[in-house]
């Protein structure tokens, strides 16, 4: 077995590569991160992907969607008055000429994103756009309170603008949606050590993209970037409870919804954790419910399965839940994710996988306080200790055996016989996992079509 330290390099190695990756996805399916049409020279230049990892697949209809919100014209008429857009940004006065003008620059920025011919170049016009707003909205205003209200208008001028965008070609959606999940109230200043502070309306903004059954899941995964973002920042901005639990029902939602792309489904249970809810308005832990279920469904792509059962033991847990019937849920899982490996043990990500079922039980940081194991450590757990500690030594053998694997050698037969064994002679029944929740045999048999799978 490779020591501790080695894993974890290879375990963040691989992690680089899977947000590279998920960085081309959500961005780069647009041209302007991945410059479509790029020619075979261009092409014949670029690093080759991993083994096992492609990118292929049908161009999505909506890159070739045109959808122009702005003439050349207007475009190249707004030119002159670009010095005075700058200017009313910096006077933070939200009446009177600063204020037409601060509306129509939003407008003539945003609506060039639309343009066919801009395609290409969406990500340097984000990034200006953004640019300014960051460095000169307010700048010249020296009253906090002024500040904050001339901001608040820009801002709410950027979402309107912004959700104008939300129906056009692809690039512009998913451009649409990373703006606001990017804007401040405040800015971070780290000569005053002062932390940015998320546009709190931006919360619902994207709350509404992921109501939209009909948006593009690419853009769904910038949203759910945007609402992580504005969530992690619990400490400065305290939504109230109600809020954050509407978030974390429309995210159980969308992850109700197994013939999604995996990408995506990792997202949603990323953002169900950002969320630390424990339980919906009837009192049931829903969160540790969905993400039991998705973990339980073998019709998932192992990747999202190990996601789920990673996440579990770290979000906020009632003490009404059965840990025991968690750790035999979670167990399960590593049975038959080392059967679906003697399958295709070449595929890059199982070493990810794993690791991560591994962190199911135990953290993955030095002294961080999270996992099962952890948990039985707490006095509402205690009595859920010695069963824990079984699924947890069963798991890890099978664990061990895949990192010793690297090369991608099938495990021997006899590598899965004890836990296998164990969880026939552990099998809970009909006990639930919470009082009034599912039991252990309904959630091995809610297996449902599968989802779309991915490399």
């Amino acid at each position: 077995m490779t020591t501790h330290k080695n894993r974890l390099h290879a375990a963040n190695s691989y992690y680089r590569l899977n947000g590279i990756i998920l960085a081309v996805f959500c961005m780069g399916i647009t041209s302007s991160m991945v410059f479509a049409q790029e020619t075979s020279e261009q092409q014949a230049k670029k690093q080759a992907l991993p083994p096992g990892v492609s990118l292929s697949g049908k161009r999505d209809p909506l890159k070739d969607l045109e959808k122009p919100l702005i003439t050349v014209d207007r475009l190249t008429g707004f030119k002159p008055k670009q010095t005075d857009y700058v200017q009313a940004l910096r006077s933070g006065e939200t009446t009177g000429r600063s204020r037409e003008i601060i509306t129509e620059g939003i407008e003539v920025r945003l609506y060039a994103l639309t343009l066919p011919e801009q395609i290409e170049n969406i990500n340097t016009l984000r990034r200006t756009f953004q640019r300014d707003l960051v460095n000169y909205a307010g700048a010249n205003q020296i009253n906090p309170r002024q500040k904050a209200k001339f901001r608040e208008m820009v801002l709410t001028e950027t979402l309107r603008v912004l959700g104008e965008l939300l129906d056009n070609q692809l690039d512009v959606r998913v451009t649409a949606a990373t703006i606001a999940g990017e804007l401040n109230i405040v800015e971070e200043d780290r000569r005053t050590q002062t932390p940015s502070e998320p546009f709190k309306p931006s919360l619902q903004f994207l709350n509404d993209i992921l109501r939209d059954q009909d948006q593009h899941q690419a853009v769904k995964i910038a949203a759910v970037h945007g609402i992580m973002r504005i969530l992690g920042r619990d400490d400065i901005l305290k939504f109230p409870r109600n809020e954050k639990l509407q978030t974390a029902e429309l995210l159980e939602d969308e992850l109700q919804k197994e013939n999604t792309y995996f990408w995506y489904q990792q997202k949603l249970i990323q953002g169900l954790q950002s969320t630390q809810i424990d339980v919906d308005r009837s009192g049931a832990p829903f969160i540790v419910q969905v993400l039991t279920k998705v973990m339980s469904d073998s019709n998932r792509d192992s990747r999202v399965r190990s996601d789920a059962a990673y996440t579990v033991s770290r979000i906020p847990i009632a003490a009404n839940v059965n840990l025991s019937l968690l750790a035999w849920q979670i167990a399960k899982v590593v049975e038959e994710l080392g059967m679906e490996y003697n399958k295709a043990p070449e595929k890059a990500y199982w070493t990810n996988s794993f690791l991560k079922l591994y962190g199911a039980f135990q953290p993955l940081k030095k002294g961080a306080e999270e996992g099962l194991i952890f948990l039985t450590s707490k006095a509402a757990f205690a009595a859920h200790q010695g069963k824990v500690k079984e699924a947890y030594e069963q798991s890890v053998a099978v664990v061990k055996s895949v990192w010793d694997n690297q090369g991608g050698v099938k495990l021997a037969p006899n590598k899965l016989v004890p836990l296998s064994d164990w969880l026939k002679a552990n099998d809970p029944g009909q006990a639930a996992l919470y009082p009034g929740g599912p039991t252990a045999a309904q959630l091995a048999n809610a297996n449902k079509p599968a989802a779309v799978g991915g490399p």
